[in-house]
């Protein structure tokens, strides 16, 4: 059994599939069958499960990205809660998908029927369904629980100190009563892995208390055990789904990689800068955060200073050539098997960083290489660098590649300077 569960549920038993994803899972099936074959992943899953899951991050935590400040500790937690809760919907796919092509092949050692194979597929995808009602409970108590921290952070200076508050009744765990009225200040290493829920289902919380005497450390009574998966603080990580649980065992990386690709597009990005004058702000594709690209440093400036000047700037995902369904529906006409940094105002645009010294040919090059990926490009200069010398490489640029639409350069102050090529303008 994949969970056990310490006190009793409250959800109903099983979470169902609407027509369309009932209908959806029919026809994989009977894909994988004729194929006799399980593809890499399947998107159509992928979404309804990180749906589910995200939508119970957003009932837990009482809010959603839209309903809090961008530059907010809740902003950020309830990112890393959907950033996680995705993740781990991509891996629960990839588990169901291999579970589907172990069931073609019977007892007997030989494919089996079309009829046994759905029977089977089909079990398979009510036992998920049933583990999804767990981890639906298990995702809302997380996210409740992450709420709370950020409240008790936030109102520490008056609330010094937590008590943990378990229900004690005949159906509590052996996890929780033992840790009633343990009371430690917030910021003790205590609540890193005591902080609930402690195992599923769990009903304990925390009471925040203006004053207490700290409950010594030889006087707490530990638990035997708790899972790895809850020992810790989901307010402080954000994770409610770690990497040690069985789903993800022998999911190759690049799933989880790109599992944030299969949310709704417009919640891939997330706010990272919005200027103090104009309409222009900064958003980056979760993928590009979570992977932490070695140049999204020179990005952010580089589209700080574009958002400065009144342009939306989206700091974009890279998706492999070979990801093709993800590659047209999240950059659409974008030149073939490239991954341009940002889109611009809606334009595909390349950032070049050339590096100093700075000289006229070092800029041509920049462009040059720019280019290979998108009409639009920009270049951070590191020096200060004369603003007819920049003229002079664009042109020439615009020259060599008519099909070149706009260069600008960021300044070593943030200013930002733009060119753009007239004849291609008047096209």
């Amino acid at each position: 059994m994949l969970y056990k569960s310490c006190c009793p549920a409250t959800g109903n038993h099983i979470i169902t599939l609407s027509a369309e994803g009932k209908d959806h899972v029919d026809k994989l099936i009977k894909s994988i069958y004729d194929d006799k074959a399980i593809p890499d992943m399947d998107a159509g899953l992928a979404k309804a499960y990180g749906g589910k899951l995200g939508n119970a991050v957003v009932e837990g935590y009482g809010a959603d990205l839209a309903g809090v400040d961008w530059n907010s500790p809740d902003y950020a937690t309830i990112s890393a809660l959907q950033n996680n809760v995705w993740q781990f919907s991509a891996a629960k796919t990839r588990t169901q998908l291999i579970d589907f092509g172990k069931a073609l092949i019977g007892p007997d050692g030989k494919i089996r029927s079309f009829d046994d194979f759905q029977r089977a597929a089909q079990q398979i995808t009510d036992e998920q369904l049933r583990w999804l009602r767990t981890e639906y409970d298990t995702t809302v108590a997380g996210a409740q629980m992450a709420a709370k921290w950020q409240r008790i952070q936030a109102e520490k200076d008056t609330f010094p100190m937590l008590e943990f508050d378990a229900v004690l009744d005949s159906h509590s765990s052996t996890i929780c009563p033992p840790l009633d009225k343990v009371r430690k200040p917030v910021d003790h290493p205590f609540w890193l892995k005591w902080y609930p829920p402690n195992h599923f289902n769990c009903r304990s919380t925390v009471r925040q208390l203006t004053e207490g005497e700290e409950t010594p450390d030889d006087q707490i009574v530990y638990p035997e055990k708790i899972s790895p998966m809850f020992a810790g603080n989901v307010g402080v990580s954000g994770i409610i789904f770690p990497k040690d649980h069985p789903y993800y065992e022998g999911v190759e990386p690049h799933i989880v990689d790109n599992a944030t690709l299969y949310m709704p597009e417009e919640e891939q990005y997330l706010i990272t800068y919005e200027p103090e004058k104009g309409d222009g702000g900064v958003t980056v594709n979760r993928k590009t955060l979570i992977a932490d690209k070695p140049d999204l440093e020179q990005l952010q400036q580089a589209a700080e200073a574009l958002a400065n000047a009144g342009k939306k700037v989206e700091i974009l995902p890279e998706i492999h050539a070979a990801e093709s369904a993800l590659r047209d529906e999240l950059l659409p006409d974008a030149k073939p098997n490239k991954n341009p940094d940002m889109r611009v105002d809606g334009n595909y645009t390349e950032v070049k960083a050339p590096g100093a010294p700075l000289s006229v040919d070092k800029l041509e090059k920049a462009i040059s290489k720019g280019i290979r990926q998108a009409n639009d490009l920009v270049i951070l200069l590191e020096e200060d660098f004369d603003k007819d010398a920049l003229k002079s490489a664009a042109e020439n640029r615009f020259n060599l590649y008519p099909e070149l639409d706009n260069v600008g350069f960021v300044t070593i102050d943030g200013e930002y300077v733009e060119f753009k090529n007239d004849k291609r303008q008047k096209k």
